[in-house]
């Protein structure tokens, strides 16, 4: 039986004002092998937005954020068990003409444990319950912060997100999705660090990074004072390492800091005696 909800209405705020909110649509679409599910999805996503301090709106033009849940039967583990069920849970945060997906999949175990042979729907509650405690579905309000540039949700998806996950998308993420700061100039160091480090995907990828970096937060960047100020030297020294004349452009539009005017001339050497040969 499959059942959508859509234009969730608003629920009360307990102590943050709704001004200061980041305000989502949010459509749940819930369908189960077994009738009616018992697993509330829509107030389950609702609570972990709101962890992320992200509320819900009617307002046409807010980001949309889908969410499918489809609890689907699973072959029985053996002749005369009942069949268990599997959970698909995808969150899909539509923003900007784009797609962002985060997908789930949990197959509970289905060995008896009691003397008696579990039933149907006693292997789909397992299966729920693995649902609740999996460490991806108590994040993926996070996610969704963001990827709508709050700075919060990178700081605890940095903390949080599990070990096993490759965090090369994180670092991604934050460097297209969040205005750079002096608040977050600690985030924004350890990224483009650990870009630099990827060294299995060459120089250039490391020269977009750093280059998209600097001319997506230019503005703040020629204005901004040093406190602190590290990750944009981390980026200007990126492109000395690495660069090609194609990043002079930005880093000429960089001298106008004071503070950033030097390693930015000398980045420009670098890249300009690379150009002729005259260093690696």
């Amino acid at each position: 039986m499959k059942r959508i909800l859509a234009g969730i209405v608003l629920f009360g705020l307990a102590s943050t004002p709704i001004s200061a909110q980041t305000l989502v649509r949010l459509e749940v679409e819930s369908d189960s092998w077994l009738g009616a599910t018992p697993f509330d999805v829509a107030a389950e996503v609702t609570k972990q937005l709101r962890a992320a301090n992200i509320d819900l709106t009617n307002a046409p033009d807010a980001p949309l954020v889908h969410v499918s849940y489809v609890e689907k039967a699973m072959e029985p583990s053996k002749p005369g068990m009942p069949q268990a069920t599997d959970i698909s849970f995808r969150l899909n945060v539509r923003l900007e003409g784009a797609s962002h997906t985060e997908a789930i999949g949990v197959r509970a175990k289905t060995e008896n444990e009691g003397t008696e042979s579990p039933t149907a729907d006693e292997l789909r509650l397992r299966a729920i319950q693995e649902l609740i405690a999996n460490e991806r579905l108590g994040l993926v309000g996070y996610r969704v912060g963001a990827l709508l540039g709050n700075s919060a949700s990178f700081r605890e998806l940095f903390v949080r997100e599990p070990a096993s996950q490759p965090r090369w998308s994180l670092y991604q993420l934050l460097l297209e999705r969040l205005t750079w700061s002096s608040d977050d100039d600690d985030l924004f160091e350890l990224s483009l660090a650990a870009v630099r480090r990827m060294s299995d995907r060459g120089p250039q990828y490391v020269t977009d990074r750093a280059e998209r970096f600097l001319k997506r937060n230019l503005s703040i960047l020629q204005d901004s004072a040093p406190n602190p100020m590290k990750a944009p030297l981390v980026a200007i020294d990126e492109l000395a390492e690495y660069g090609n004349r194609s990043s002079s452009q930005v880093l000429n539009d960089l001298m106008v800091n004071p503070h950033l005017a030097a390693p930015a001339y000398s980045a420009l050497q670098r890249i300009e005696a690379r150009a002729n040969g005259i260093v690696p």
